[in-house]
């Protein structure tokens, strides 16, 4: 089709919506919401915000029309055609997610999933609708979710036999809950920079367990669940929900054993998430020493030396996430590095595992320096080396990198 041709449709379909009440029959309903897909996709990026609050306010409708319809095949091919609707038009869209949370329809969706729907007919796209309001939009929106009762309306999804559904309803879940957790996109520093023992629990804590969102990310989405993301999502979860709480021993050993085999993993997304839970669980004393049992902390180290960094914002996220978490631990990293040079000259892991002389003495030096000089140049070190590892083997450019 020539781009004249879509121009004189568009034309007809904004005089249309500008000039007319939305549709009631089913049929009717069909044609409009095609006509809304079709000038959705037709349109640029940049103008897919044309018309916007009219679309969203008239598919909010159509959610309520199919409420009252008594076929309920009809009901659902209504549903169906609004969250694909929905999803084109936020994907990637901060502006369009803004203008939709002016109107009803956000609410709605969240009613579907929590009321309207038969938990069978749910499929990857009706939530998938409202968590790429989650992933797409600012952490401001992702706490208006949370306010609108998100987790406690699909928490039950978790259940379902598709991996697809349950995975995105983990994902939706975790988008929620960390949103609350670190309340702005500012505080997530602060928050995760926290002193060890020195942080504020999750603030939504008993609410989430009397709506039993707790107990389902737990058992449904954790301890019972075979799928690998639905479990990493979950586990994640409860690293946030459980910040400055001492894990319940049902969970304790499983949860922390499986954050820590993630976070040594080869998946940046799942390093990187791991590492945030782990570092919320730290602030509190039962918690933080099941994570550190061991070398755990030094075989984090390692796999930051390893990280592939420069033009992977996934492995640099990752990096400063085990940084942030090897840093609450400060001291075991003092009492380690005393331990090990002065009963092993040769095979120390903080740097590789073999050391030169040179090395051996800069370690040594180490032991007289106070705590915070100690901790910059570890990870100095483990800078340093990672960088010049990526201009030797892979031959970039230092402006690449």
């Amino acid at each position: 089709m020539h781009a004249e041709d879509i121009q004189i449709i568009n034309e007809e379909l904004n005089l249309e919506c500008n000039n007319t009440l939305p549709p009631t029959t089913f049929k009717e309903i069909l044609e409009y919401l095609d006509k809304i897909r079709f000038r959705k996709q037709s349109n640029k990026a940049e103008n897919r915000n044309d018309q916007a609050e009219i679309d969203a306010k008239d598919m909010a409708f159509f959610l309520i029309q199919a409420r009252l319809l008594q076929d309920q095949v009809q009901a659902l091919m209504i549903r169906n055609k609004v969250c694909e609707n929905v999803i084109i038009l936020i994907t990637e869209n901060t502006k369009a997610i803004e203008i939709l949370f002016l109107t009803d329809l956000v609410r709605q969706l969240v009613e579907l999933l929590g009321t309207d729907m038969q938990f069978g007919d749910v499929t990857f796209d009706h939530i998938n609708a409202l968590k790429c309001f989650g992933v797409f939009g600012t952490n401001e929106q992702r706490i208006k979710l949370f306010e609108l009762g998100v987790p406690r309306a699909i928490f039950k999804y978790l259940k379902s036999q598709d991996e697809k559904v349950s995975e995105v309803t983990a994902a939706l879940i975790a988008k929620c809950i960390f949103g609350v957790w670190t309340t702005t996109e500012e505080d997530e520093y602060i928050y995760i920079n926290q002193t060890p023992y020195n942080c504020r629990p999750f603030p939504c804590f008993d609410q989430l367990q009397q709506d039993g969102v707790t107990q389902a990310i737990q058992d449904d989405g954790f301890l019972n669940q075979k799928n690998g993301g639905t479990k990493q999502q979950s586990a994640e979860a409860l690293g946030y929900i459980y910040t400055s709480r001492t894990l319940p021993e049902i969970l304790k050993t499983q949860l922390i054993t499986y954050l820590r085999e993630s976070a040594l993993s080869n998946d940046s997304d799942n390093i990187r998430g791991s590492a945030k839970a782990l570092r919320a669980l730290a602030h509190d004393k039962v918690n933080d020493e099941e994570i550190k049992n061991g070398d755990f902390i030094w075989h984090l180290i390692e796999k930051a030396k390893n990280l592939t960094m420069g033009k992977s914002y996934r492995n640099n996220d990752a990096y400063d996430s085990i940084k942030k978490l090897v840093e609450a631990h400060n001291q075991e990293m003092s009492e380690y590095i005393y331990e090990k040079e002065r009963d092993d000259t040769t095979q120390i892991p903080l740097l590789s595992h073999s050391r030169s002389p040179e090395e051996l003495v800069h370690s040594l030096k180490l032991m007289k320096d106070d705590q915070e000089t100690r901790r910059e140049r570890i990870w100095s070190n483990i800078s340093h080396q990672t960088y010049n590892q990526q201009i030797l083997h892979r031959g970039l450019d230092r402006d690449e990198l």
